[in-house]
């Protein structure tokens, strides 16, 4: 597998390739228990049950890229977890098993988290309502996990947060329709669970049937009034910060290079069905203007390469790292790949 770079400034690079991945639709969320795991969540399973092609349904989720590599993860008709690389002119198919509801969260964890190599990391919501995860190894891919929780929605990854967060952190949406989180402690295990944020004790409610979508070290969500927030850095603190729009699914965020400082890119479905984006240079906190990228996306956003699903046929748009000369999103260009199973 092609070696993914883990330095901060490189993951952000990496993920501004891409202008975002966009994944089907799906129901989502998390109360602060831990829960046994269900006998489903387990190495691949028998080869004879993997040659079956991704049915219509199947919820595209992720996205990770390097150098050479442009990694999508969603489950299959049957649940499972696949990771597919498609950047080579003959793509490789990794089957991670598993059984979730929705779609997967990937990223690339930092060194500090999983050693010296970078590492893919997958998390899924399964089917006992948990926060499963699984990542890769010298060797291979470790086995599933679980994080307990009860989640409504997928959940969303993030890396290199300040504060209260740590190198590597995934968030849901809770039973209780609030934001909950889990960060990697320095002591090398995970922090418990929680829900609020900062010294003011600061949480958020999510749109019911939206999970939040995270890359670099930023995480968008729907709010109940439909409008898209980023939890960021707006100094030396992390805060929500309200980018407006009305949207009634998953949002993503990315990161991409600007003239001095990076920019934070939001992307959202519109009441329009279009996809639309905005962007703030970091701190976060100024005004925000979106812009529509048109299109009929009938389907949800994540920070990573924008993809829309017809039947198994997926069409990526990305782009290199930088914005054009008005300030603006570079011209992306168009990648088909197909994300079928091998028969």
């Amino acid at each position: 597998m092609p070696t993914l770079r883990h330095g901060t400034e490189d993951i952000a690079q990496a993920f501004a390739r891409a202008a975002l991945l966009a994944v089907a639709l799906t129901g989502g969320g998390l109360l602060p228990l831990a829960t046994s795991g269900p006998a489903t969540a387990e190495a691949p399973r028998a080869a004879a049950v993997q040659q079956v092609a991704p049915a219509p349904g199947t919820t595209m989720s992720g996205a990770a890229m390097s150098d050479t590599a442009v990694h999508l993860a969603y489950t299959s008709s049957q649940q499972d977890v696949i990771l597919r690389n498609v950047a080579p002119a003959v793509p490789t198919t990794v089957f991670l098993g598993g059984r979730l509801i929705g779609g997967p969260a990937l990223t690339v964890a930092p060194a500090e988290v999983l050693g010296p190599d970078s590492a893919l990391v997958v998390f899924g919501r399964g089917t006992d309502n948990a926060l499963w995860w699984r990542h890769q190894t010298a060797t291979g891919w470790a086995p599933w996990r679980s994080l307990g929780g009860k989640l409504t929605s997928k959940p969303g990854a993030a890396v290199s947060m300040t504060n209260e967060f740590g190198a590597l952190n995934v968030f849901v949406r809770g039973a209780d329709g609030y934001m909950w989180y889990r960060a990697w402690r320095a002591t090398g295990d995970w922090g418990a669970w929680r829900t609020a944020i900062g010294s003011s004790l600061k949480r958020i409610t999510l749109l019911a049937g939206t999970g939040p979508g995270a890359s670099a070290g930023e995480v968008a969500f729907a709010r109940t009034d439909r409008h898209i927030a980023v939890l960021g850095r707006t100094g030396t603190a992390n805060q929500f910060v309200d980018f407006g729009g009305l949207t009634n699914a998953d949002p993503g965020a990315t990161r991409a290079p600007g003239p001095s400082v990076p920019v934070v890119v939001a992307f959202a479905r519109g009441l329009d069905n279009a996809l639309w984006y905005a962007q703030s240079a970091l701190p976060l906190g100024g005004a925000v203007r979106w812009q529509s990228l048109g299109g009929q996306a009938g389907v949800r956003c994540h920070g990573g390469n924008h993809a829309q699903r017809a039947g198994v046929r997926v069409r990526a748009r990305w782009r290199q790292p930088g914005l054009d000369e008005d300030g603006g999103l570079a011209e992306p260009r168009r990648l088909d790949a197909t994300v079928t199973r091998p028969r």
